[in-house]
């Protein structure tokens, strides 16, 4: 029913709506447009008649349950009544109250039953998502003000559905309806208007998903229409925008799963070093050993299985509770999410590591640098002299660097000295790619150098050794810088991260520093002054040392899976526990970086022989071996004169022989005519010193 008054009222006026008690009389919904009075809802007991009317000598004012509807226009205010419990205070009336005004005004009410206007909707398709829409009401009932539509099974933030209020029939020449979403767990609520249209699309999200447990309201949506309209009512899936749903409400878990990949890819290293004492690429590191396999479902159910041990066992008063809730998750939640999560954080890691070795390359200081150190080295000639002038110019600005951070560190906050360390490490790795770069360039120089002589004396044979050593030596000084350079790599896209989450604290720094110059309360003070003394091992040691599996790589390399389990079981929604445990897997390798150090110290001392790694042997050598050998048998089996013995032994084997043999050494790849250098000792970039470390004595010349 409506009420409408175009040029308002000269007067108050009251209507009175008698409470019938039937069973079709459970609700009275009233909806006011532009009705600007305070006091407007009674209930009273109209028992007394005067002139033929009903009089009300006492009531109570019900105008505290009404509330304010959203509208484009006019005020818009919405009461609902249970007549049942208005029944029961002993009141058989309900009084609405129009103030004198010379405005429009309109009424519209509404009695009717819950189960004719509540819609409960139990559907399928909020758990399985197969069906695309769903007609919750064909076409509402003539001259319908209010419908309820309840959603117990919408309960996930992942899950977004789309209502669409479709108009079927009008009357009015102008006409709106109202829809209200109402989260109680949250006291969330929002409105959307349909006005002079004829369809409303109200978009169904969760910011915040039910508490496990609950068993009170679910949510609702309130629908206010106009009674001269009828209407239909459909809900169906949006499945696109559970994508964008998903990253909204879990974007923030982006900064976790980077920090896992990123230890993976760290762990995928430790693994490569200690199996075969070489770093690969980054982005290949991620690629093989951060990909979503095995390992991955079996770290990630195994923060699963810890949460329902801690939550089912004592253990939970003496470990901290993880971050997330799993008792209410569904396959979503538990499977599919993270899994997309991982691909979207996969793809930045490899984006991000293309763009720093892009940014690397394309740096001026790094061409500049480059240039400069090749053609002192080239024009000067004292590789050695030059090569120890760079190192030691190399080192000095690290140090300076670390004495900067820790002053920073006491002077400001923890937060600014791991984004300074961030810099001076990217600064480090370009300095190490010139290095690398650096010596690709000279080792190439210099065999085109001999090549030239070579042509100059017609020396066919030594062209051939010449080739096969320069290659040897490129192949270790090479293999053993980009090794450092990809260690370091993924320390620093790890380092860079552990950055990223204390930004916060340094804006904070930045808005104080005029009151303070140093961050009271700075939550990344250790964690600053930790990182700093993991710097002076990482930065002054020619890091990553030799390694086999008896040097801890594969322990350090399950450390490091412990910590991946930790962070994500604790990070994903507590961030501020993810610079903590960065700083210790930072601490594990440097700890393990430092004992391989002493280590190879040790060895050297002791004239100790360490892991081989593959060095050229020259085929003429060869044939001095086994003519030696030769020649020892012969002496062990006949005790004749040493003269006499190799001048047989020398007529024994014909020369075409001998060539067939050389021809068959020449013909066999470089890596079966290798012997055993340790790929600590390839790290230094001494020339001279490379002879020495090489396992076999030079050969005499005749």
């Amino acid at each position: 029913m409506s009420i409408e008054k175009p040029f308002g009222v000269n007067r108050a006026t009251y209507y009175m709506l008698r409470i019938v008690e039937q069973n079709k009389h459970q609700i009275l919904s009233i909806s006011a447009y532009n009705h600007k009075g305070r006091d407007w809802i009674f209930a009273c007991n109209a028992n007394s008649v005067f002139d033929n009317m009903r009089l009300c000598e006492e009531g109570e004012n019900l105008s505290y349950l009404g509330r304010i509807s959203p509208t484009k226009s006019s005020k818009h205010k919405v009461v609902d009544l249970t007549l049942n419990s208005i029944v029961e205070s002993g009141y058989n009336f309900v009084i609405i109250k129009i103030p004198f005004t010379n405005q429009p005004i309109t009424i519209h009410y509404d009695i009717f039953t819950s189960e004719e206007r509540i819609i409960i909707s139990n559907n399928p398709f909020l758990i399985f998502p197969g069906v695309s829409s769903l007609k919750l009401v064909k076409e509402t009932t003539q001259r319908a003000v209010r419908y309820t539509i309840k959603l117990p099974e919408f309960i996930y933030t992942w899950q977004v559905l789309e209502m669409s209020l479709i108009v079927t029939n009008s009357t009015s020449k102008t006409h709106q309806a109202v829809a209200t979403i109402i989260v109680p767990w949250s006291n969330e609520s929002s409105s959307f208007v349909l006005r002079d249209a004829r369809l409303l699309e109200i978009p169904l999200l969760l910011h915040t998903q039910q508490p496990y447990g609950w068993n009170s309201e679910p949510i609702s949506v309130h629908l206010f229409l106009d009674p001269g309209c009828t209407y239909t009512i459909e809900l169906k899936y949006l499945y696109l925008d559970i994508l964008m749903q998903v990253i909204r409400v879990h974007g923030k878990e982006l900064i976790s799963y980077l920090a896992t990949i990123s230890l993976l890819a760290i762990k995928y290293q430790l693994e490569m070093l200690a199996t075969r004492q070489h770093c690969v690429m980054y982005y290949s590191a991620i690629i093989l050993g951060a990909t979503p396999n095995l390992f991955f479902f079996i770290t990630h159910f195994s923060s699963v299985i810890i949460y329902f041990v801690l939550s089912t066992t004592g253990l939970s008063n003496w470990i901290p509770p993880p971050d997330q809730k799993f008792e209410q998750y569904t396959i979503m939640d538990l499977l599919l999410i993270p899994l997309l999560l991982y691909y979207i954080a996969l793809t930045i890691m490899l984006l991000l590591s293309i763009g720093i070795y892009i940014t690397i390359i394309f740096s001026g200081q790094t061409i500049n640098k480059l240039v400069t150190n090749f053609f002192i080295t080239r024009l000067v000639g004292l590789r050695s002299w030059s090569r120890g002038l760079i190192e030691l110019a190399d080192k000095v600005p690290f140090c300076v660097a670390m004495v900067t951070m820790i002053t920073v560190q006491y002077s400001a906050c923890g937060g600014l000295v791991l984004i300074l360390g961030t810099i001076f490490y990217f600064l480090k790795v370009c300095s190490m790619y010139e290095d690398c770069l650096e010596e690709l360039w000279i080792s190439e120089f210099q065999r085109f150098k001999k090549i030239i002589k070579q042509k100059w004396n017609h020396s066919s044979q030594n062209k051939n050794e010449i080739h096969q050593t320069d290659k040897a030596e490129e192949l270790i000084d090479f293999n053993s810088m980009s090794t450092s350079l990809n260690f370091h790599l993924s320390l620093l896209v790890l380092w860079g991260i552990s950055s990223i989450v204390h930004i916060p604290s340094v804006l904070v720094w930045a808005h104080n520093y005029k009151y303070d110059s140093f961050l009271k309360y700075d939550p990344a003070f250790m964690i600053g002054l930790v990182m700093c003394l993991v710097a002076t091992i990482i930065w002054l040691l020619d890091t990553p040392y030799a390694g086999s599996s008896m040097d801890m790589y594969l322990e350090c390399s399950k450390l490091i899976t412990a910590f991946v389990v930790l962070v994500m079981l604790y990070t994903p929604v507590s961030l501020y526990n993810l610079p903590t445990l960065l700083t210790s897997s930072f601490t594990v390798i440097a700890s393990h970086q430092l004992y391989l150090y002493y280590l190879w110290k040790n060895q050297h001392q002791e004239n100790v022989e360490v892991v081989p790694m593959l060095v050229p042997i020259e085929p003429d050598k060869l044939l001095t071996q086994q003519s030696e050998d030769d020649t020892d048998e012969e002496k062990s089996d006949v005790k004749t004169s040493s003269n006499e013995d190799d001048s047989n032994e020398e007529s024994d084997m014909s020369k075409s022989e001998k060539d067939s043999f050389k021809n068959s050494l020449s013909e066999l790849s470089l890596s079966s005519s290798y012997e055993g250098v340790s790929l600590s000792e390839l790290g230094s970039k001494n020339g001279n010193s490379l002879k020495k470390r090489i396992n076999y004595k030079p050969q005499e010349s005749e």
